[in-house]
C-alpha cells in the first residue's frame, strides 16, 4: 500500500469493525456514529479529495441526503429508523458497484450462496438493471 490507501484501507476497516460493535452492543448509537465519521474519512483518503467529492456530491446527490439522513436520525437517538435509512442511502450510492461485486463472487467457492431461492431472485434483478460504474 502507498500514500492515501495507506490510511484509508485502515480507516475503512476500523470503522467497519467498530460498526460491527455498534450491532452487538445493541444498537449503540455513539459507536455508530463514530463508525460513520471513520467510514467516511477512510472513503475520503482512498479516493483523493476530488474523486470524494464528484462520487458523493455530484454524482447522486440523493442517495448521499439519503445517507446523511440517516446519520442525522442516529445522532437524535432514532437509532433504527437511522440505519434503515442509512442502508438505503448506502445502497442508492453505490448500486453501479453491487453487479461487479456479484459477478465477482459468481467466480469464488461462495458461488452456491448467490443459488439459494431468496438470493438467486434478488442477484438475478440486480444483474437485470446493471449500470456503468461512475468513478
Amino acid at each position: 500500500m502507498r500514500g492515501r490507501a495507506s490510511i484509508g484501507l485502515p480507516l475503512l476497516g476500523l470503522g467497519s469493525f467498530v460498526g460491527f460493535l455498534g450491532f452487538l452492543f445493541f444498537f449503540d448509537r455513539i459507536l455508530l456514529s463514530i463508525s460513520n465519521v471513520v467510514l467516511i474519512s477512510g472513503f475520503y483518503f482512498l479516493l483523493g479529495s476530488n474523486k470524494f467529492v464528484s462520487f458523493f456530491l455530484n454524482r447522486n446527490k440523493r442517495g448521499t441526503l439519503v445517507f446523511l439522513t440517516g446519520f442525522l436520525a442516529i445522532l437524535v437517538n432514532r437509532t433504527l429508523v437511522g440505519l434503515a435509512v442509512q442502508t438505503g442511502g448506502l445502497y442508492l450510492l453505490f448500486e453501479a458497484f453491487i453487479p461487479n461485486v456479484v459477478s465477482y463472487v459468481k467466480v469464488t467457492p461462495l458461488a452456491f450462496v448467490l443459488e439459494l431461492p431468496g438470493i438467486k431472485h434478488a442477484v438475478d434483478y440486480i444483474l437485470k438493471r446493471q449500470k456503468n460504474l461512475p468513478v
